[in-house]
């Protein structure tokens, strides 16, 4: 042990030495092996630069090349999962979601050309009714297969666009009084009025106008 002017005393230990005392601020540069810095009473330790050197607990500063495991118990996996984020393990069609490319799917509103593809019709199935009400945001091809009684074919209900196309296929075992409300007009024939015993009708409409359904044809079997 050695003791200088400041009464700081250095005691040689198995793997350096301890400095104690004095009464004035200490610098020690150390190289070589690990070193363990260890203060005691109201010894203030000064470490480098956080910016270049050590990271904060407080800074906003960039890791690089650090590995953050489930061990820490801060981030991991398990937590970050709990958190509620997606995790690659999740992800089923992973290599589809990296490679994903916007000109690959259609888009609500988005002006896209579909190649191959079937559109399959909307259908509504009853055995008879008094009133159809056709609804085209609803459905494409209504079908009654044993129309009882007399039939009105209400103006449709919802929205109505152009262009809007429903079949309806009335089938009846003893002729049947048709009925359309005001949103009908004739297209090339008068509106049908009645159906044929044992046979089977087939009524197509499309929307002209919002207001308006043309009644293209009313074919019976």
């Amino acid at each position: 042990m050695t003791q200088n002017s400041n009464n700081q005393k250095f005691t040689n230990n198995a793997d350096g030495f301890d400095l104690a005392g004095g009464t004035t601020a200490r610098k020690i540069t150390l190289s070589g092996a690990d070193v363990d810095v260890v203060g005691s009473g109201t010894a203030v330790i000064t470490f480098p630069s956080a910016t270049s050197t050590l990271a904060t607990l407080a800074l906003a500063e960039t890791l690089t090349n650090k590995d953050l495991s489930a061990a820490s118990n801060t981030l991991g996996s398990a937590n970050v999962t709990a958190a509620g984020a997606l995790m690659d393990s999740e992800v089923t069609n992973l290599a589809q979601v990296k490679a994903f490319d916007t000109t690959d799917y259609v888009t609500p509103t988005g002006t896209e050309t579909l190649t191959n593809k079937r559109i399959n019709k909307r259908t509504s199935t009853t055995t008879s009714t008094t009133t159809l009400t056709p609804s085209p945001a609803n459905y494409d091809v209504y079908t009654l297969t044993a129309q009882a009684g007399a039939l009105t074919i209400a103006n449709p209900t919802g929205t109505i666009n152009i262009g809007d196309t429903i079949a309806i296929y009335v089938y009846t075992a003893a002729a049947q009084t048709l009925t359309f409300g005001n949103y009908y007009e004739a297209y090339s024939a008068a509106l049908p009025t009645t159906t044929t015993a044992g046979k089977k009708m087939l009524i197509t409409l499309q929307a002209d106008t919002a207001t308006t359904l043309s009644v293209l044809s009313a074919v019976q079997q």
